[in-house]
């Protein structure tokens, strides 16, 4: 129960549902972009997360397409 709302079970799973979906087409967009890019820099990174009450090591990969730094023609993304 939230704001003394009470929201069955169902409806809460519908909501969580359509947020996983929702962002699926910008997605596909922003990868399809990266892809056709003609350099792609990655970079990750690691950091602690609890896990059951104990904590484990969680990786985080970033892509970037950017050209600037080597004067490159590509176009920054």
């Amino acid at each position: 129960m939230r704001a003394k709302v009470a929201q069955s079970t169902s409806t809460l799973a519908g909501q969580v549902d359509s947020g996983t979906f929702a962002p699926i087409p910008l997605y596909r967009q922003i990868e399809a972009h990266m892809l056709a890019a003609t350099r792609l820099q990655g970079s990750y990174t690691t950091l602690q997360v609890m896990v059951k009450g104990t904590s484990d090591t969680a990786r985080l990969w970033v892509y970037v397409c950017d050209d600037r730094p080597i004067a490159g023609c590509d176009p920054f993304y």
